[in-house]
This record gives C-alpha cells, sequence and structure tokens, in this order.
C-alpha cells in the first residue's frame, strides 16, 4: 500500500493583520504542518498568540524582514529537515476555498 505523501506549508507574515488568522485556518486542515515566517520588523504578539493557539503550526520568527525568499529558503530547509515530501507555499493574503 502507498503511503500518504507528508505536506508541509509555509505562510510568511509581514504586518499582518487579523485576517491573517481566517486565512490559515482556510488551508491548515489540508497539509500536516504550517510553518509561519515571520518577516516583520515588530512582531505583532497579539496576532502571533492566537496562532499559537493552533494546532500543527510551527512559528519561526526572522528577527526583521530579510525578504521572501530568504523566509521561503528557511522554511524549505525546514521542511526537508522535518522529512515533508512537499511544501505548500503560501501568501498571507490567500485563503483557500
Amino acid at each position: 500500500m502507498n503511503e500518504m505523501p507528508k505536506i508541509a506549508g509555509v505562510t510568511v507574515l509581514y504586518q499582518p493583520s487579523e485576517e491573517v488568522i481566517l486565512n490559515i485556518l482556510s488551508y491548515l486542515n489540508q497539509i500536516d504542518l504550517l510553518y509561519i515566517i515571520d518577516n516583520s520588523e515588530e512582531i505583532n504578539i497579539e496576532i502571533i498568540d492566537r496562532i499559537r493557539e493552533y494546532d500543527r503550526i510551527k512559528i519561526l520568527d526572522n528577527y526583521g524582514n530579510v525578504g521572501i525568499a530568504a523566509a521561503l529558503n528557511k522554511a524549505a530547509r525546514k521542511a526537508i529537515e522535518d522529512d515533508y515530501d512537499f511544501l505548500l507555499t503560501m501568501d498571507q493574503d490567500t485563503a483557500l476555498p
């Protein structure tokens, strides 16, 4: 029997609004784990604390804006290290139907 592929996702945050939580929830149940990479200069603790309430999310801080490519590369390295087969990349403003 074939094993189901392990799928991680990544959402890169930059000065997110509360809408990001609804966007994340639109796809969180379709993946095994979501990496949140925060590229914000100042962390919005209120939003981060709300995101932490959900299972299957790992939050990684970039300690400032190092660019989208660096954030995606960080998530890709982490997904490989954690033995995922695929990585879904999402923008903070995107929701799935």
